[in-house]
Order: structure tokens, then C-alpha cells, then sequence
């Protein structure tokens, strides 16, 4: 029998060398030293749209591939108390309305200070008025680790359809229904078949449009003159532009202030500590 590999049946054909430790979505390469490597891949496969991370997948045919916005946005972690067993509680800095959460919603954290705090989980349970959620950690069973208050972590959150995938996510379906997903790197690419425009993943607001979105942006909100914008990747050499999009209790637009934390984000306060007025923003 033939030991070359042109007539070996493809299914008894090895994998490449490097497969088995190399993350999932990484390529192999010849790099500039003329070796072999495997590199995160900076060009996904094409996405039929983007999908709102508040619903269910809008088609579920097998090889389906969404990109998952940022419907949801990031919620600001006030504290983090074990509760028993392994339940973890999650409250909130704010008043995030969390309405559209609901048991078994993949819920991923970052930034904790303590590292067992950080990691993908499943929404075990909602309070909407108390403004916390709690999760299943299966390597936390008591309060040791516990972050009494203003933790610097931050959450993400995305419908429980998408088997685990969250916000910024590339992720494609099998044949089964469940959906396997990657968290891209920064500036990777993918086309999307329905705007048949190329979109970029940032870190900050997920999948921008290469041409349309090169500058992060968004709406925020004031509450009692002030609203807090989560962008861990913020530096206090960066100009945040704002402007009044809507006014709210005010006759007339106030003036604005800007406050950037490093790695945290910013805050914009109005001049009237009433106002509830629709702000835009863009960091240069």
C-alpha cells in the first residue's frame, strides 16, 4: 500500500503539525523567518448579516454565519458575592435594564480583579428591579474571592439561542442547531453578504463597517445630568467628541464635559444636573 499522501483516503490523512495546540480560528503560515506557525486568522469566512444580540438567530440552516452586534452593550459590575454552592452574583453600577436577559443567556465577564471572576457563563438567574444577575461558577464555591465594590470588571451578554456566543462574536451553526463561535482579534475582517460590505472587529464597539465605521461612536443617555460609556480600551490621549442628539428636560442644549479613565471609559456630564437629553459621541 502507498504511503504517499496523494493516495492516502483523505479521512486518514493527519492534520497538520501545530493542529493540536493552536487556538480555534488560527492559521498556519510560512513567517518571515521562513518557518512554520500558527497565527489568529485576520479574514473570517463571509457572514449572512449581522444578528441582534437581544433575539434568536434569524436562520438557523446548517453553516449559517452571524456576526452578534453589541444590542446589549457592556454592563458596568458594581460588586461580585458569592451566594452558595457555586452561585455568583453579579450587581450592577446603574440602572441597566435588563428586561431582555433570561436564564440560560451565555454571560461572559472581563477586567474582574480577581482572574476566578473572568470567563463565560450561563445566566442562572434575573432580577430586573435589584439590577444583579447570577451565574453558575463551578470553580468558585465561597466568598473568598469576593469584590465588595465599584469592581473594574465589565459583562457582556447575548440571547441563549446562540449556544454560548456572545457579543462580537463570529459564529456559525451545525446541523444539530448548536453554534460554534470565536472571538476574533482586533482588525479582523469579515464580508457581510447582505450589506456586501467588508466589517472589522474592535473591542471596543465589536463589528464596524470598513468603510462607514471607522471611528468609534454611539448614543448615550443622560440620567441626572450625567451618563457613564464603558470603553475599556480608552486612553486619556484620545478626544471623545459629543454633541446633543435629542433633547430630554432641558429647553435648550448644555454645555458638555468629558471625563476619560484609562481603560475604564468616560464620562459626560451636562451643566444642568437635570438634563436627560440623547448625547452622540465619537473617540478620535
Amino acid at each position: 500500500m502507498s504511503n504517499l499522501h496523494a493516495d492516502i483516503p483523505d479521512a486518514e490523512i493527519h492534520v497538520a503539525k501545530g493542529h493540536r495546540g493552536a487556538l480555534v480560528g488560527s492559521d498556519m503560515w510560512k513567517d518571515e523567518k521562513g518557518g512554520q506557525s500558527w497565527q489568529k486568522a485576520k479574514m473570517l469566512p463571509a457572514c449572512l448579516g449581522i444578528a441582534d444580540s437581544n433575539d434568536a438567530p434569524p436562520t438557523t440552516a446548517d453553516g449559517d454565519i452571524y456576526l452578534i452586534d453589541n444590542s446589549r452593550g457592556y454592563l458596568d459590575i458594581d460588586t461580585i458575592k458569592w451566594q452558595s454552592g457555586n452561585t455568583i452574583r453579579y450587581a450592577f453600577n446603574g440602572a441597566p435594564d435588563l428586561s431582555a436577559y433570561n436564564p440560560s443567556d451565555s454571560f461572559r465577564v472581563s477586567l474582574a480583579g480577581a482572574p476566578i471572576n473572568n470567563g463565560n457563563f450561563l445566566v442562572t438567574d434575573v432580577n430586573v428591579g435589584a439590577y444583579w444577575i447570577e451565574v453558575s461558577n463551578p470553580l468558585r464555591s465561597d466568598a473568598a474571592d469576593d469584590e465588595a465594590s465599584d469592581s473594574m470588571a465589565i459583562a457582556v451578554s447575548a440571547h441563549y439561542r446562540w449556544s454560548g456566543a456572545n457579543q462580537g462574536d463570529w459564529a456559525r451553526v451545525d446541523g444539530t442547531g448548536t453554534w460554534y463561535y470565536l472571538t476574533p482579534e482586533e482588525g479582523t475582517l469579515c464580508y457581510n453578504k447582505f450589506t456586501t460590505m467588508y466589517y472589522c472587529y474592535n473591542k471596543t464597539v465589536f463589528w464596524l463597517n470598513v468603510v462607514n465605521n471607522i471611528i468609534p461612536k454611539g448614543n448615550a443617555t443622560l440620567t441626572g445630568g450625567t451618563v457613564a460609556v464603558i470603553d475599556p480600551y480608552i486612553k486619556s490621549s484620545n478626544i471623545v467628541l459629543v454633541t446633543v442628539q435629542q433633547l430630554g428636560t432641558v429647553a435648550a442644549p448644555k454645555a458638555m464635559l468629558v471625563t476619560i479613565t484609562d481603560g475604564v471609559g468616560f464620562d459626560i456630564t451636562s451643566s444642568d444636573g437635570t438634563d436627560t437629553s440623547v448625547v452622540a459621541w465619537a473617540i478620535m
